[in-house]
Formats: C-alpha cells, structure tokens, sequence
C-alpha cells in the first residue's frame, strides 16, 4: 500500500489521542520520551502505535539504536496530524471561550433613539472587555425589535415596554419624559405646559406604527382633545427639520432629542397627564447565554 492511500482506505476514523501520541513520538524521536510526555509508559505507547499502523495498513516508524525515524507514512501522515489536531484544539477553544462569554457573537436591535443614545457607552465598555466578540446591531420600530428577539435574530432588543401578552422577559433601564418641542426663533404661543396646548397649534407628528406615536395618541385621548397632525413623519430628523422651520411643534421623549437636526430647539414637559416611556431591554429566557449576560452587566451599569 503506497503512503498515499493510508488516509483513503482507513477502515475506521482516527481519534485524536492516537494522532496526539503520533506527533509526540515524531517531534521526540523516542518512545520513552514520547511516553513521558504523554504520561503513558512505553509499553502502552507501543500499543497504541500499533494499533494505529494496523488501521493504517502500514508501519508509521522505523526504530533503530538511535531512536525513531518517521517511515515514509509517517511522513506522510505527519502534516495532516499537525492540522487535525490543531484544528480541534482550537474548536475546544472557540468552544470554550464561547460558553464563557470571551469569543463569539452578539445581535441587538434597538430603536433608533435607544441604539444611539443608550446603547453606544455600554458597547464601547463592552467591547473593551470583550475584543473578540462580534456585535451586529439592527435598529427599527419596536414591533421590529421584538419580533427579531423572538424569532432568535437578534440575542438583545433595547426596545420600550412590551405588551404583557408578548413572551419576552424585560428589564426596565430608565423612564424617558416627554415634552413638546419648538423652535426658539419662531412666533409660537408663549406656553405649551399641557397636551391641551398642543391642539391649538400646528402638530407635527411621528408615523402612526412609532412607539411615539402611539405614545402621543394616547397622552392625547388621555387630555381629552382631538388632534389632527398637519405633518406625519417617518423619521425623527424631518419632525426636527419640519419643528426648525417653525412649521409645526412636536411631542418627544427627552432621550430623542440628541437625534434632532436642527440645534435651536426647546424641549419642555407636557403635563395633563404627564407622559413617559418605559425604556430598557427585552430578552428571550431560553437565549440567555454568557455574552448576553455581559452585555446587560454594561447596560444596567
């Protein structure tokens, strides 16, 4: 049987201890201090060898007074030992570091507001920790950031309260007040304390499916007015542009407001009701693996 064909006719597959007494007798050229090394005596290094060439079908070693020379299998063999061992070495690593928390992956989705107001101090402090973990982030609506926990995209949402119905475990990190928001330089009404105020002047308000929204609508019906916005916008930098202009005044929660465009705006409370958002993060029980847990440690810090 030529070296060639060791590999293709193995009868039964290699372990790795075989492989691992292989390379030892290789790199010492001695049984005994293979053994030694191994923790095997020689005897039983013997053994193992044999074993190991009769599934081969051919001898791995040429022993002589000096020692053991690698047979022309055996050098053969030798590279592909040194690979399949160092290739499950570092699986059991990558393994191991994963199970710890050390090396891997992490998925959070967030609300814009929250992955960019929230999540960027906690990320730095935990890659610093975590070098070697790569982290994905996917920012969109609420309803969004649930559903990819849920449905195992994402390992993390920072999100708003979910519904109780919703089979998520949520951690609150703060409460997020809202306010209304004008421009400075335009001709308003002097006061907008309640939510009231805002139904006599222009409303400009977020896309009916934003948690904003939804939050508004309900402050609102809450105050017992009705408002019909004069601009509905998908995004926070045209309700801050649309507010710049003196088009309109708008309703935000304060943690927003670093995401509006326009510098020269003025966030004050709404009363009647007083109105605030729970923020913070919601993460399926079955997923709650070391990683998860380090990245949390660093939000609720």
């Amino acid at each position: 049987m030529t070296a060639a064909l060791i590999m293709l006719e193995t009868p039964m597959p290699l372990n790795l201890r075989d492989l691992q007494h292989f390379l030892a007798i290789a790199e010492t050229g001695s049984f005994t201090e293979a053994g030694a090394r191994r923790a095997l005596s020689q005897p039983a290094l013997s053994r193992a060898i044999r074993q190991l060439e009769d599934r081969l079908g051919d001898r791995l070693f040429d022993r002589d007074g000096r020692g053991a020379r690698l047979s022309p299998a055996g050098a053969r063999l030798m590279p592909i030992a040194v690979r399949l061992v160092r290739e499950a070495e570092l699986g059991l690593e990558d393994v191991s570091a994963f199970i710890k928390g050390s090396r891997g992956r992490l998925c959070v989705a967030a609300l814009p507001s929250l992955a960019a107001t929230l999540l960027p101090g906690p990320l730095a402090a935990f890659q610093a920790e975590y070098p070697d973990i790569d982290v994905k982030i996917l920012d969109g609506l609420a309803m969004n950031v649930e559903t990819a926990v849920l449905e195992g995209h994402a390992d993390l949402g920072l999100t708003i309260r979910p519904l109780p119905d919703v089979d998520l475990a949520y951690q609150e990190l703060q409460e997020d007040l809202f306010g209304a928001v004008r421009a400075n330089d335009r001709q308003s009404p002097d006061t907008i304390d309640t939510w009231a105020d805002l139904a006599q002047v222009p409303f400009i308000a977020m896309a009916l499916r934003s948690s904003v929204r939804q939050a508004t609508d309900q402050a609102f019906l809450q105050a017992g007015v009705f408002v019909r916005p004069l601009y509905e916008c998908g995004h926070l930098a045209t309700v801050g542009a649309l507010v710049g202009r003196g088009l309109g005044v708008t309703a935000l929660p304060q943690l927003t407001l670093r995401l509006l465009p326009e510098p020269d705006l003025s966030w004050t409370t709404l009363d009647a009701p007083i109105t605030k958002r729970s923020v913070g993060f919601v993460i399926r029980p079955d997923r709650r693996s070391p990683t998860v847990e380090a990245m949390i440690r660093h939000l609720a810090t």
